[in-house]
């Protein structure tokens, strides 16, 4: 182990080694999981439309002070909205995972 590199000659091996490491992990999930398709489409209808319609509006919400009332109801519609929006799509997805999984 004398002649490995050390951190302190190569400072950005770490960063590539990990990133790497990380990347192999993604690889054999993708290839251990049977339909990665649809897994990723049920993290993506469940995370997404949290992190793109329901959170937003609710650090508004609880931030801010000088909203007018027309604002809260815009905020309170666009929460509304990502809830039904994201219960529809993680249905959908599930639907979707259920027939592809019993076949």
């Amino acid at each position: 182990f004398k002649n490995l590199p050390s951190w302190k000659v190569y400072p950005r091996l770490k960063n590539v080694i990990t990133r790497f490491s990380l990347v192999l992990l993604t690889v054999g999930v993708a290839l251990g999981v049977p339909n990665f398709g649809l897994f990723l489409n049920f993290i993506g209808a469940f995370a997404c439309t949290i992190l793109a319609f329901i959170l937003p509006p609710v650090f508004c919400l609880k931030y801010l002070d000088n909203l007018s009332l027309t604002e809260v109801k815009i905020m309170k519609g666009v929460i509304i909205f990502g809830v039904v929006a994201g219960m529809v799509s993680v249905i959908v997805t599930l639907k979707e995972m259920v027939v592809a999984f019993s076949e």
